[in-house]
């Protein structure tokens, strides 16, 4: 239903020194021109979620032992588990973890939305 509520969740972002000036900035305007979009489209506005925060609802806060592509497999493999078959076309690829990050982010945000 194309008039029914929205809600607009974003996991929080911030500014990474290894990322340099340029590309600070040009993450700061991307982040600014969907902060504004949100706003005109959803008549609450939007909120944002620490990745700790949504990731220990489904117990994916890992230690430190676990490297950066280990944490996006296994955030990958608990999506695909998660939404089973029919999510199986979005979540096939390796390269599909952010894909399953916005899934499960969506899901935290209905929950929340729902009272959860």
């Amino acid at each position: 239903d194309p008039l029914a509520p929205m809600i607009v969740c974003m996991e929080e972002v911030h500014a990474v020194p290894k990322f340099g000036a340029v590309g600070s900035f040009k993450m700061g305007r991307g982040l600014g021109n969907l902060e504004a979009m949100f706003k005109l489209m959803s008549p609450h506005g939007y909120f944002t979620v620490k990745p700790q925060v949504w990731k220990k609802l489904y117990g994916l806060v890992l230690d430190k032992k676990h490297t950066g592509p280990q944490k996006k497999q296994i955030d990958l493999e608990y999506a695909r588990q998660y939404f089973g078959p029919q999510a199986a076309a979005w979540l096939a690829r390796t390269k599909d973890h952010n894909r399953a990050d916005a899934l499960l982010i969506a899901e935290y945000a209905r929950r929340c939305a729902l009272g959860k």
